[in-house]
């Protein structure tokens, strides 16, 4: 029975192609993904971000995401409203006196103030293909960590900051495993 499952959700139904139609908008001007250094891609230095938005039950509150693509670390924050200000502001905040190289999104609204956010902090914004998540693979792994604890269908709107940085220090702190660079043995990360 598919309540017994992990995420105990029965499996999805592809949707019908849509013809051609980008129903998100286009943001002017994006860097594409493969403009992005070879630091970001192999995973070899600290500081290159992904950023995603994971919402809530009904679409308006949402929580932001941003995870480093080589230490797997997270900081997550409470969006009000999925607007781009906001979403800048939140993110100036999460990364703070973190060490910053790039940052990769999808292609959401909620990140067309990309060219500010350059500005402010002098640090390159990527973005992924329409509609292909495993170039974010590490923050779409992420999320569905955190619809552990916060599964989908939740009301976020009476999340509050104090249970974020729970969920946020427990997905931190968990043991992770990370394949070798031969990629025949597994090691384990306390």
């Amino acid at each position: 029975m598919f309540t017994n499952l992990k995420f105990s959700h029965r499996r999805r139904k592809p949707r019908l192609p849509q013809k051609n139609r980008d129903r998100r908008g286009v943001i002017k001007h994006a860097t594409s993904i493969e403009m992005r250094p070879t630091g970001a891609n192999n995973r070899s230095r600290l500081g290159h971000w992904e950023r995603d938005t994971m919402f809530g039950k009904d679409k308006l509150n949402s929580v932001l995401l941003l995870v480093d693509r080589k230490a797997r670390y997270v900081k997550l924050g409470k969006l009000s409203r999925r607007t781009a200000s906001l979403t800048l502001a939140k993110t100036r905040e999460l990364l703070f006196r973190l060490p910053k190289r790039t940052l990769t999104n999808d292609r959401g609204k909620e990140f067309t103030d990309y060219e500010q956010l350059t500005k402010q902090l002098g640090v390159p914004v990527y973005f992924c293909h329409p509609y292909q998540s495993p170039d974010r693979w590490t923050a779409e792994s992420r999320i569905g960590i955190i619809r552990q604890y916060l599964p989908k269908g939740s009301d976020l709107k009476y999340i509050k900051h104090k249970s974020l940085k729970v969920i946020e220090w427990k997905i931190n702190n968990r043991p992770m495993l990370f394949f070798e660079e031969s990629g025949s043995r597994l090691n384990e990360r306390v």
